[in-house]
Order: structure tokens, then C-alpha cells, then sequence
């Protein structure tokens, strides 16, 4: 018996499934509200910014959408109620 799963990685550019803090999964959609809490390029932290899209690359990384440019997600806080 030949059993070959292949995982997907099904991304939606404009929302994101994410746990919120009474454990709940969720889907939050773009734009979404994200605090930066390691500085990069112009991004401040602790600066409020909108996240415009959702992207993945083939390593699998989460990548936020900000002014057109792209972000590596561990550098935010998404900002959920």
C-alpha cells in the first residue's frame, strides 16, 4: 500500500488563522493591526502598523505586507481583541 501524504500550505494573501488569548483559533483579516517589537528598516518598535497582505515563501516563513514591502512575522505582535 503506497500511502504518500504531501502536506499543503494553503495561504490566503488577505487573512490569517491565528489563536487568540482564551485559546480560541480565529481568522483575522487584512488589514490587521501589528506592533513591532524588533526594529528593522524605518519600522520602530512598539509602533503601530497595518498589515496590508500575507505571504509565505518556500521555507515555509510568514511574511507580513507593510507599505509594499515584506516583513519577517516574528518581528510583530499581531494586535488582536
Amino acid at each position: 500500500m503506497d500511502n504518500k501524504f504531501e502536506p499543503k500550505i494553503v495561504i490566503d494573501p488577505f487573512s490569517l488563522l491565528v489563536v487568540n488569548a482564551r485559546g480560541e483559533l480565529r481568522r483575522i483579516y487584512c488589514p490587521f493591526l501589528v506592533k513591532c517589537i524588533v526594529p528593522i528598516d524605518n519600522l520602530v518598535v512598539n509602533q503601530i502598523y497595518s498589515v496590508d497582505m500575507v505571504r509565505t515563501e518556500l521555507k515555509e516563513h510568514i511574511y507580513f505586507s507593510l507599505k509594499g514591502k515584506s516583513y519577517l512575522h516574528l518581528r510583530f505582535e499581531i494586535l488582536i481583541s
